[in-house]
């Protein structure tokens, strides 16, 4: 789920219509429907690719590697299925 809360636009180049016509609208820059439109087809391409599976190899080695740091011997790292 993407949590839009968290995205920002770092730069957005809009026209001169749009800036016109952003005048008359309520949320000029809204971009709540795209994310809702993005995130189905972004979570297919990252199912379809090895995307997760590189992220939990990752996440692995740098949780071992962090907690190996503090003293821990044995760390072993398990992943929910995603609820989505």
């Amino acid at each position: 789920m993407l949590d839009t809360d968290a995205i920002h636009v770092v730069n957005r180049d809009r026209g001169l219509l749009d800036r016109i016509g952003s005048v008359f609208t309520d949320t000029p820059t809204g971009e709540q429907g795209l994310y809702a439109a993005a995130e189905p087809k972004l979570r297919a391409a990252a199912d379809e690719s090895a995307l997760v599976a590189k992220a939990d190899q990752n996440t692995t080695e740098m949780l071992q590697k962090f907690l190996g740091a503090l003293g821990f011997d044995h760390v072993n790292v398990q992943f929910q299925e995603n609820p989505a």
